[in-house]
């Protein structure tokens, strides 16, 4: 149970994609090529917030520092 100070530890896809402001098909094709993670807890398919975090830290396709120099 989530207060309204507290997020959710883990969102749906369509939660996601809201966050990130992306589609959910976006999501759905990140998930399939495991550019991001998730968990299934029965039917649900759930995204940890952590995750989201580490693709906005580091996006598919985008170019390292090392690349860069």
């Amino acid at each position: 149970m989530t207060t309204p100070d507290t997020p959710p530890l883990a969102v749906r896809p369509a939660q996601a994609a809201g966050l990130l402001n992306v589609s959910r098909r976006t999501i759905c094709t990140l998930l399939a090529r495991g550019e991001l993670r998730s968990v299934r807890i029965g039917r649900a398919r759930l995204i940890p917030r952590a995750e989201l975090e580490r693709l906005l830290n580091n996006p598919p396709g985008a170019a390292s520092v090392e690349e860069a120099a």
